[in-house]
């Protein structure tokens, strides 16, 4: 179990911010970042954790577009060369594009885009 007072702590004090809330918190960096992954960075919490909490508080997640956003997610890797996705992991990807990772990997796999993969 996440202890979000000890996230919002740490925040503040490596970043100077004078959040009240964890839900305040969470609200103003989605709004300014637009995405779930650059919070996981930013935090150091898990992407899953982070959009549990903003569900539960009542703060609107960003519609990615399309069925799934996949449309969106589609025609900038059609844009891209074939050595530049393979050169990028699925995350970084998501990053370029703007999208979930999630998104990314199953509109990889649906259309048979290779990207570069990482073993942990």
């Amino acid at each position: 179990m996440i202890s979000w007072e000890q996230v919002l702590k740490k925040h503040n004090t490596k970043y100077g911010a004078t959040f009240g809330t964890p839900d305040e918190m969470l609200a103003v960096l989605y709004n300014k970042h637009r995405s779930i992954l650059r919070l996981e960075d930013i935090l150091i919490v898990s992407a899953y954790a982070i959009r549990t909490r903003m569900i539960k508080s009542g703060i609107p997640l960003i519609k990615k577009g399309g069925r799934y956003g996949s449309g969106k997610i589609i025609t900038q890797l059609r844009a891209m060369t074939p050595d530049y996705i393979a050169s990028h992991t699925a995350r970084e990807l998501a990053e370029i594009t703007g999208s979930d990772l999630y998104l990314v990997g199953a509109s990889c796999r649906t259309h048979g885009i290779k990207f570069k993969r990482v073993r942990r």
